[in-house]
């Protein structure tokens, strides 16, 4: 087998790789959504900024303290944790939504405490990858990881665009929620046998 599929011979990477094109796909529906409520709410690009930085600029300011934290615990317990957490948030997104109680101030919470989740499970998530194949197959298991965010990149949006004008913008949400039970699926049922022990 080419050295760029090595990592898809371990039975735990294939098993997470699926999980995380699902969620990942489901992440860029939600994410769709919230510039889509914004936007239509307000109109302003401005305050899609701030929606956008809400989300991202947790991961730029915990980023190395999440990375300490990933090395010190078991990072598959940790992402099945912060799946259930996103799970739990992108509920309560469509919820919200679907019952017209999502105000711009409700927007920028949730937004932010999924920028909160995404700070801690990224540098796990990436953590994860050696534990699932190793040294050697590594640099593969990256570049798998690198394609799941470049296809749900372009699928989730295109599909998130369908999705709002047949079924309205919270089913972006709980379309979301229900990815993350994919990954948790994928996560639980890895083995700690699976797993390659981290180099100490």
């Amino acid at each position: 087998m080419n050295d760029r599929f090595a990592a898809f011979r371990f039975r735990a990477f294939r098993r997470y790789f699926v999980g995380q094109v699902i969620s990942s796909v489901g992440s860029w529906l939600q994410a769709l959504a919230v510039a889509w409520l914004v936007l239509d709410m307000t109109g302003r690009s401005d305050r899609l900024g701030v929606a956008v930085a809400l989300q991202f600029l947790p991961l730029l300011l915990l980023g190395a303290p999440a990375g300490v934290l990933a090395d010190r615990v078991d990072n598959r317990r940790l992402l099945l944790g912060t799946s259930v957490v996103s799970a739990a948030i992108a509920l309560v997104f469509g919820i919200a939504v679907s019952g017209g109680r999502a105000d711009l101030w409700v927007i920028y919470a949730l937004t932010a405490a999924s920028g909160l989740v995404l700070a801690v499970e990224r540098p796990a998530m990436q953590a994860l990858l050696f534990q699932l194949v190793g040294r050697d197959a590594l640099p593969s298991a990256v570049a798998a990881n690198s394609t799941i965010v470049s296809v749900s990149r372009l699928v989730g949006p295109a599909l998130g665009g369908a999705m709002v004008s047949v079924a309205g913008v919270a089913s972006c949400f709980f379309v979301n929620a229900v990815s993350f039970v994919a990954v948790a699926f994928a996560l639980a049922s890895i083995r700690r046998a699976d797993l390659i022990p981290r180099v100490t």
